[in-house]
């Protein structure tokens, strides 16, 4: 959903269990006042999952196994649309998306390197592409006393200095963004969270009724409502911008499936007012390699409980494996210890852990499901007391 123009996307602590160090923003950013009820936060709208253990404390042993060290990239990009300034729930949709990232990041953000896009660049040069806020970088644990990592919060302050406004450039968006990614080492992963189709097509590509966004959301051009009958997007009806409110599906794909040939799957979260664009946002699914089963191959979302789902679903799948390799084995495998926020996690190899190989550690059952869940902020393996055993 867009402004159409003329009428009208586990890592063990190795050494210290609390957050140290920080990063700069990545621009100067001039922050724009919020409307009424929008004001800027910081990191106060981001909550912990329930029952986190603050990381840190006392370990039988103290000395900590490191993990062999390759975090994946966790892109997002992130539509800023004029449309995204509506609400879901009690925040606008551009800023629900931050919260809920910021949640997801208080979990994962020490596994992975995280960075972001928005788009389009400018509310008054509606069509211009994005750029990026915050550029792939790895986060740390929270601090010990409970206040969010300094890289997460800078993440989320270059969030909070935008607001919505201007189209919907996709295509623009993924074709910039496509040579950063394609150069980044490890495994890289997009997520594209938008709340519509993709326009700024080309001036004069003009398309039928079918495919004219003012058509498909039942706007006017003045005194004439847009319908087959009157097609929004014809030059000759609406003068010779009409092109841009075409759905710029093609292009977009065809930049997703470039990314997935380089083995860069993108990820699709359509947000509320996504809905009359189901066939287009399915497309960007398979052509990123990452649909889903069923009508919907996408991760449609209808308010902040689904978002949350959809964000953590993406990003602990990505960031959270259940089987950890060790860049040495122990002295002792019998003096290995694993915890979970501090809590002890008994060896068990039905719900617990054990050895896989002398230097990988495999999550079992019920444990495992909960690392996946996102419960888990801080895992960790301990060398120095006797294996506890269920």
């Amino acid at each position: 959903m867009t402004r159409f123009v003329g009428a009208l996307s586990i890592v063990l602590a190795s050494a210290s269990a609390c957050a140290t160090g920080g990063h700069d923003d990545p621009r100067d950013l001039v922050r724009p006042e919020m409307p009424p009820g929008e004001e800027d936060a910081g990191g106060s709208e981001i909550t912990p999952p329930d029952g986190a253990v603050t990381p840190c404390g006392q370990f039988c042993g103290q000395t900590f196994l490191h993990e062999v060290e390759n975090p994946p990239n966790l892109y997002f990009l992130v539509d800023r649309s004029s449309s995204m300034d509506a609400p879901i729930g009690n925040l606008s949709k551009y800023r629900a998306a931050r919260k809920v990232l910021g949640e997801l990041l208080t979990v994962i953000g020490h596994r992975v390197k995280f960075g972001a896009s928005i788009f389009p660049l400018e509310d008054d040069a509606t069509c211009s592409p994005g750029f990026e806020i915050f550029p792939p970088t790895l986060g740390g644990l929270p601090a010990c006393d409970g206040s969010l990592d300094p890289t997460l919060v800078s993440f989320l302050d270059a969030f909070g200095s935008y607001t919505p406004g201007g189209q919907t450039p996709t295509y623009a968006a993924v074709s910039n963004l496509r040579p950063e990614l394609e150069g980044l080492d490890g495994d890289t992963y997009l997520v594209l969270i938008t709340d519509g189709a993709p326009n700024c097509s080309s001036d004069d590509a003009a398309c039928d009724a079918e495919w004219c966004l003012p058509n498909i959301e039942g706007y006017a051009y003045g005194q004439i409502s847009c319908s087959p009958d009157f097609n929004c997007c014809d030059p000759a009806n609406t003068g010779p911008n009409a092109g841009e409110n075409c759905v710029d599906a093609d292009r977009t794909a065809g930049e997703i499936s470039r990314l997935a040939a380089h083995d860069i799957p993108t990820y699709v979260v359509g947000m509320p007012g996504a809905e009359p664009y189901v066939s287009v946002l399915n497309r960007f699914a398979e052509a990123g390699g990452t649909a889903r089963k069923g009508a919907v191959e996408y991760y449609a979302v209808t308010d902040e409980d689904d978002l949350q789902g959809a964000i953590y679903a993406i990003g602990t799948g990505v960031a959270i494996r259940c089987s950890i390799e060790l860049d040495a084995p122990p002295d002792d495998p019998n003096e290995v210890n694993v915890y979970f926020d501090g809590e002890l996690l008994p060896a068990d190899p039905e719900d617990g852990w054990s050895w896989q190989d002398p230097t990988t550690i495999q999550v079992n059952g019920a444990a495992c499901d909960r690392l996946k869940s996102g419960d888990v902020v801080d895992a960790r393996a301990v060398f120095g007391c006797d294996t506890v055993v269920r």
